[in-house]
């Protein structure tokens, strides 16, 4: 499992990215799970 942590300046350019990243496969086999992340997380 690895991790990677990506800022966007605009809200909506955030969204786009997990609206169309989440659940897509890589090298046709990996799910990726993309989601917000809070101040607590990190």
């Amino acid at each position: 499992m690895s991790f990677g942590y990506l800022v966007f300046k605009k809200r909506e350019d955030g969204e786009r990215a997990i609206n169309g990243l989440n659940g897509f496969k890589v090298m046709g086999r990996k799910l990726l799970r993309v989601d917000w992340v809070y101040p607590s997380c990190v």
